[in-house]
């Protein structure tokens, strides 16, 4: 899927680092999906506003708060390779 990156939140966890991020599909903002990948050795962290096809499998909904208070259920997709 292609997409505009909403907002990332990046973590390690056991040496590893993570770029999680929600981003819209198609440019759409009411197509929105959350993502999670590990960074391949090297890879630079995304970036909000950045263009990106993601590959990757749908794991789960997730839910959250927007800045407005309100709850969001999105899929969560896990990738394997995010250009």
């Amino acid at each position: 899927m292609t997409g505009r990156v909403f907002q990332v939140y990046e973590n390690y966890e056991n040496q590893q680092y993570f770029c999680d991020f929600i981003m819209d599909v198609n440019d759409d903002p009411n197509q929105m999906v959350q993502v999670y990948y590990r960074l391949n050795s090297g890879e630079a962290p995304l970036v909000e506003g950045q263009m990106v096809t993601v590959w990757g499998t749908v794991e789960y909904l997730y839910t959250y708060t927007t800045d407005g208070g309100e709850e969001n259920t999105i899929p969560n997709v896990e990738a394997w390779s995010v250009e």
